[in-house]
């Protein structure tokens, strides 16, 4: 899949999984999407984009996979709880989260013992952390 998405669409793909209203200011989305998944909707747009340069996506893959695989190094849940955040069941969520948090670690290098680690003082000024 070579579809580019902003860091818009992640945002509020991200804030229909934290229930949070397109009412609230931008500021409050953004943090609640970090303290969610780890990454600001920026890295996460990022990510997918350099994927796509990459062609690495697998086949009939979404933005919302790519946001599982954030979901689960960051919060780290049971698969129960992943499931009713997600809406995924759980053999979906847990086959979407790997391929993506392989990809992260193996070809771009951003995952190290199930950490989300980008080069942060690269980052720093896209909030990554």
């Amino acid at each position: 899949m070579n579809v580019k998405f902003n860091e818009d669409h992640f945002l509020a793909e991200g804030s229909s999984l934290t229930r949070c209203s397109s009412h609230v200011n931008k500021d409050t989305q953004i943090r609640r999407f970090m303290s969610f998944f780890g990454a600001s909707p920026l890295v996460c747009a990022m990510v997918w984009n350099i994927l796509s340069h990459k062609q690495l996506h697998p086949a009939a893959t979404r933005p919302l996979y790519l946001l599982c695989a954030f979901l689960f190094l960051r919060q780290y849940s049971v698969e129960a709880v992943n499931h009713a955040i997600t809406g995924l069941d759980e053999k979906t969520f847990r086959h979407w989260c790997w391929k993506y948090v392989q990809l992260m670690a193996f070809e771009l290098n951003l995952v190290s013992d199930n950490i989300f680690v980008p080069s942060c003082k690269s980052l720093r000024r896209f909030r990554c952390c």
